[in-house]
Parts: structure tokens; sequence; C-alpha cells
């Protein structure tokens, strides 16, 4: 018979393998496609750091960075403009919000503003135990209390736009936007002009190799020596002088430019093109780490190298960095429309094809719908539409800027950006009529939804219109609607739902116009998106999704909020098979199981306890994050190894045999997850002291 302490830990790892079942993980996981563009790039500790222009901060999970793990459960921003390290503490400055700190690798952030005038902060630097923060028309800022407070130390700069901060020895450098670079010997107290032979004003990076410094400016890559500063252009053999950045690393440099990326030796600047395998030629961001070359890119992502012989291979598993736009669901069909174009999933986002061929408009494509065998696609510059799901497009007869799409008891419907404009076909003959009749002249369709052969209609200043089946006109569908802003309808059996950006979520019956306001338990009532499924109706506002079962009576958290952005709109719903999908403006696609919905009832989503639990060893345990893992005894081929907190967060994902590890976590109580090539799955309880 069990002791009490067994029977529980027996029935915490049941509810734990539930939550953790391959069919309904609990937590939104990134289902790609991935890639998007970077920003900046630091190494600290073991770890590459990636900052987003818009879509937050990532964290390698390997020292292979073959993954990376967003960063962003506490962030307020996405807007990531510079990564620091002093010592330990990790030190992040926003393109909105200032600067934000962490000391326990990421995992959470503070935000330290004090004295900070100015938000937008473009760079970062630090010599000894002083940081400074270069911001966006706010000068320099210097703190001497690890971020605690901030003082401007702006006496001799003309320009305070500082794109850049760098330190050599005892000179610390600033780098202008249009003023050129400038030097200070006093921590900052007072500022030099160095722009003797500097051509080009416009600084974007500053690097440093002893008293040897290399700066980009968008005319080139000039050399000097600090601090006389006598720049000398050193562009021989560099096909791009558009650079977004330099570095040096031991005795080569490495830019960072519109044309890909291009080395030198130091000691005698000659320029060579590095850009077999790359597929992109916009390069922003450089970092050399464990003898690899990393690049950043624009809208593609992260590349690595060996240093030696430069092959770029992609690398951008979980990187869901993307901004998409729209997205489409059903059975093992995903499809998202990104600013890439339009990738399809035939797998339930196992794997992604990027399917652009004839669609001339592809990186602005607004909505997607499928009917019968025929995908179609809305865009900034008319409707295209496939018959192989999206292999290849085809222009129709509808040009213009189209902003939704329904498909209804066999008739095409689409909204476009001009006032009133709602255009219908049958299916069957593409003959489009305008349905415009009874519409205000200065309203905006929104979203549309049909109901049997009605349609309704939501606006951007007269709330719902509905177009009854052979009724000539739209008439309004408003009592109880006060606020005329519907950005989003769904229909549930005989209820109608409408969506607000202020006011959340108005119900009505389908027979008559009667709007209540339905917010009982909804923590933001700025709603951005909504969807059905079955009994349900989500919403999406930022930061996370609210189910309802009760025709909107009450909401619920599903409870797998984490892992999205706080700080971003969910702007897209979708379900397929037993799962939802998510996107937001600047993240790709996000995935959870339906079945952590609440009362949502499915079958085979538990895992029994498996017996060979006790093959798995966390030694010691309790540690103080430093152990070793044995398996050996398993016998059994490693596909993958984990880290969960006690709230079902993932912490972290290691490679195969990697059975060392030191991590950098709360004391608290961990899960170790670990998944062989047959499917096992096999969980131990870890305990940090």
């Amino acid at each position: 018979m069990l002791s009490d302490t067994k029977k529980t830990f027996s029935l915490f790892t049941l509810i734990f393998l539930l939550l953790f079942s391959l069919n309904a993980s609990a937590h939104w996981g990134s289902k790609g496609p991935y890639g998007g563009s970077v920003k900046c790039l630091a190494v600290i500790d073991t770890f590459v750091y990636v900052g987003t222009p818009e879509g937050g901060l990532y964290r390698s999970t390997t020292k292979n960075t073959v993954s990376w793990k967003a960063l962003n459960n506490v962030m307020t921003t996405g807007k990531i403009n510079a990564i620091a390290a002093l010592g330990t503490t990790i030190v992040v400055g926003s393109a909105d919000q200032g600067i934000f700190i962490s000391i326990d690798n990421g995992v959470t952030w503070i935000q330290k503003n004090s004295g900070l005038t100015n938000s937008n902060v473009l760079s970062l630097a630090v010599s000894g135990t002083i940081l400074y923060a270069g911001t966006n028309g706010g000068g320099v800022f210097k703190s001497i209390n690890s971020g605690d407070s901030w003082t401007a130390v702006n006496t001799g700069l003309s320009n305070l736009t500082i794109h850049t901060l760098a330190s050599a020895s005892i000179v610390l450098m600033a780098g202008t936007n249009g003023g050129g670079v400038f030097y200070s010997i006093n921590n900052g107290t007072s500022w030099t002009a160095a722009n003797t032979g500097l051509t080009n004003l416009t600084v974007t990076s500053l690097a440093t190799s002893g008293s040897t410094v290399l700066v980009s400016t968008k005319g080139g890559i000039f050399s000097a020596t600090a601090p006389t500063f006598n720049w000398s252009a050193v562009n021989t053999g560099l096909t791009n002088t558009n650079v977004q950045q330099v570095i040096i690393s031991e005795s080569t440099a490495y830019a960072a430019t519109g044309a890909g990326v291009f080395t030198s030796v130091t000691s005698s600047i000659s320029w060579t093109a590095q850009n077999t395998g790359l597929v992109t030629d916009t390069v922003n961001a450089l970092v050399v780490f464990e003898n690899k070359l990393i690049a950043g890119t624009l809208k593609s992502g992260l590349y690595t190298s060996d240093l030696n012989t430069i092959i770029w291979a992609e690398k951008n598993t979980s990187f869901n960095n993307l901004k998409t736009y729209a997205l489409y669901a059903n059975g093992n069909l995903i499809i998202a429309a990104t600013e890439k174009g339009v990738y399809v999933s035939r797998n339930l986002a196992g794997s992604y094809t990027l399917c652009n061929k004839g669609l001339l408009d592809s990186l602005h494509v607004n909505c997607l719908a499928f009917a019968g065998t025929t995908l179609f696609a809305g865009t900034k510059k008319g409707l295209y539409q496939s018959a192989d799901t999206g292999q290849t497009w085809q222009s129709t007869d509808i040009a213009g800027y189209v902003t939704s799409l329904l498909v209804n008891n066999n008739k095409l419907y689409l909204t476009t950006n001009s006032n009133t404009a709602v255009y219908m076909t049958p299916l069957s003959t593409n003959n489009w009529t305008l349905l415009n009749s009874g519409f205000q002249s200065n309203t905006t369709i929104i979203s549309l939804v049909g109901h049997g052969d009605d349609v309704y209609a939501g606006t951007d200043i007269e709330g719902v219109y509905v177009l009854k089946s052979g009724a000539p006109i739209w008439s309004y569908f408003n009592t109880g609607m006060y606020n005329q802003h519907v950005s989003s309808l769904v229909i549930v059996g005989n209820k109608i739902f409408g969506a607000t950006p202020n006011n959340g979520v108005f119900v009505s019956d389908l027979s008559a116009a009667n709007w209540i306001l339905s917010n009982s338990g909804l923590p933001d009532v700025h709603i951005t998106s909504m969807a059905t499924a079955g009994q349900y109706v989500l919403v999406g506002y930022k930061g996370g999704v609210y189910a309802s079962s009760d025709n909107g009576t009450t909401w619920q958290s599903p409870n797998v909020l984490l892992n999205i952005p706080p700080y971003t709109n969910v702007t897209n719903i979708a379900f397929s098979n037993d799962r939802i999908f998510i996107t937001t403006p600047y993240n790709s696609v996000y995935s959870n199981a339906k079945a952590e919905l609440p009362g949502w009832t499915t079958t085979g989503i538990l895992e029994q306890e498996s017996s060979l639990n006790n093959l798995l060893q966390v030694i010691p345990n309790p540690n103080n994050g430093t152990f070793k893992l044995e398996y050996s005894a398993l016998n059994l081929p490693v596909s993958e190894l984990s880290i969960y907190n006690y709230s079902g967060q993932l912490m972290d994902t290691f490679i195969k045999g990697e059975e060392n590890i030191s991590v950098n976590y709360p004391p608290g109580i961990y899960f170790i997850r670990l998944k062989t090539k047959t499917n096992e799955v096999i969980i131990q309880k870890m305990i940090i002291q």
C-alpha cells in the first residue's frame, strides 16, 4: 500500500503528465513559421541574447544555438534596441520603455528608469562598474548603481541621438546620428568631437581592439587609433557601404551590411564577402560565440557559421518573430500570412512551405478564406485565388485593398478599405455584385459573419448591420449596442457576439437585436479578436485569450497564457483538430490544445504514469541549480530534455546527451521532462534550494 507521500506524488505526477502530454501542452508553444528581423545580438555568460525591433527578446537554449527561447513573459515591450551585461546582470534598452534589468538570465525583469528622461534607448555600454545608455534625442545617461538611478552626461555633445557606445581603455566613445563620433576620458563628464577624416557622420556602430577603433557609418567603415582619432576610410572590397554593424574578434573584423557579411584581418583592412548559404542581403547584427559567427538579419532570422570556413546555416527553431497578418486552420492545414509571404503547413504546423508563386502582393496579405478546394487571399492590391492550396496563385477581377473575406452559403463576400464596400459573388459563377445599399456613406465595414443566408457586418462607427436573405438593403441591428465600433463578429447557435475595442463583448439573440454587455471574468475589455469552436467563444486581448462556454455569461482563462507576449494583442485565433492557434502582429503562430479549455472533453489526452520514471535520476536533488541527469539505465534513444517550473512554464530545452546542467532559477519545485524517440514521456521532480 502506498504511503501518503507517495500517493500525493503519484497523483501530482498524473496531473502533471496530463498537462504535458503531447496533445495537451500546458503552455502556448511557438509553432512557426520561424524567422523575422533581428535588431541586436549579445553574448552574456553561456547564452546568446537576441533583441528584435518589435517581437521581443530571445535567448539561445543550447551552446550550439540551434533553438531559441522567448524571454517576454514579464516584459512590457517587444521593441529591443540594445543588450549589455554588467557582471551577471543583464541590461536591455528598449525603444519605448527605457531600461530593463534581469539578474536571473532573463527569467524575470525589473524596469529601472529613475532619472532616465528619454525612454527610447538606442545603445548601451559598460565600463568597469559604470553603465551607460545612449538615447534617441536625450543624449547619454550614466548609472553608477546598476541602473537604480540615471544621470544625463551630455556636456560637449552637439548631437543627442546616440546610436552606439563603446569603451577602449579609459576612453568612452559615442556614435551619433549626424554628429559623428565623440569621446570622453572622464566617464562622460565632458565630451569632445573626434571627426577628423570622417566623411559620413551618421554612425551605426563602434568596435574596439586595444587602441584600434573601427566605426561603421551609412557611408562605409573608418579606422582610427584612440585617443587621437584621425579617421581613414577602409572600404576596399566592401561592395555595400550601408554598414549596420562592425565588430572585432581577436584579429578579424566582421561587417554586417545591406549586401551580407564581409570579413577582414584587422592589421590590413581589405574586405571579403562571406555569404555562402545566406539567403538574404541585409544583415543587421553580428556576434562571435563558441567559435561560431552568428548573424541577425532583416526578416530572415538568424544564421550561424563556423569561424574558420564561413558557410551559413539557418538557425531559427522557435524564433517565432515574423510579423503575421492572417491565419487559417482546418484539419492538418495551417496557413499563415506573414511579412515574408504566405506559409502553408500540411502537417499541423510541423513544417511550413513558403507559397508565393503568382501572388504578386505576397507581403501584404490581410485575410485568408477557403471555399471548397479554392484558397482566397485578400491583399492591399486585390484578391488572389489558389486551386492547389497556395502552390500557385492567380489574380481575380477584384482590385484594391481587401480587408476581410467571408465564405457563407456558397457565396464569397469581401470588404475593402473603401467606405461601405461589400462585394459578393456566387462561388459557381465569379460574378461580383456591390452590396452597399443601406449603409451610411462614411461607414467602413470591418468584419463579416454569416448565418444561413443572412450576413452581419461590424462597422467602425455604425455598429452592426444585417443583410437578411432576399432583402434588398442592409438594416441596423444595434439595439443595446452602445459602442458602435464593432471589430469582430461570431455566431454560436442562436447567439451573435460582437467585440469592441473599449467596452468588451456584446451578445444578442439572432432573432432580434437586443445586445447585452457580457464581460464577467474578462481581465481586459479591449478585445482584438474572436473565434468559435463547438460551444466555445474565444476572445483575444493584449497578452492573452479568454473563453466562454455559456454564451458569454462568464469568461474563464484557459490557464495556458504562458509564452504569449504580454505587450502585444492577440489578433488571430483559429482552430484545427484538437488545437487552438493564435498569432500576434509581431509574432508568428502559437498553439495549445483545446483540452486546456475549461470543461472541454476529448479522448486520449491523458498519458498514464510511466513505469520508467525511476530510470531518470536528478543528482543531487535538492540542488542549487547545478545537477546531473542520469538515465543510462533507460536504454532508449532520447529525443528531448526539458525543464518546467511548478506553474507549467517551459524554462529550458536541452540537447540530447547534455546530462551535466547548470541553471540560474529561483528556488522552488521544477520538473524534468524526458521524451524518447519511441514517445515514452518520463517526468522527475527537482527541488532547487
